[in-house]
């Protein structure tokens, strides 16, 4: 999970839902826009294909790292069939 701007506690909550959903889709990246509204936090978009470039610096990088590891990780697991 990274975060590009700070998050509130209740975001930080929201971290195993969000786990969850990508999971049950299939999804080993995807990115998430979330909103503070008058009900709480609310997804407002995902991308299936996030795009790097709308991401600061350090976000950048630690999402290039996650990737790095989870091809891998993949590649480890593809040798030890």
């Amino acid at each position: 999970m990274v975060w590009d701007s700070e998050r509130s506690r209740e975001m930080s909550r929201l971290e195993p839902a969000l786990r969850r959903f990508a999971a049950a889709a299939g999804l080993a990246v995807v990115e998430l826009a979330l909103a503070e509204t008058s009900k709480g936090i609310c997804v407002v978009a995902v991308q299936t294909h996030p795009r790097l470039e709308r991401f600061g610096d350090a976000a950048w990088a630690e999402i290039v790292d996650a990737i790095v590891q989870l091809l891998m990780t993949e590649a480890e697991g593809a040798h030890g069939r």
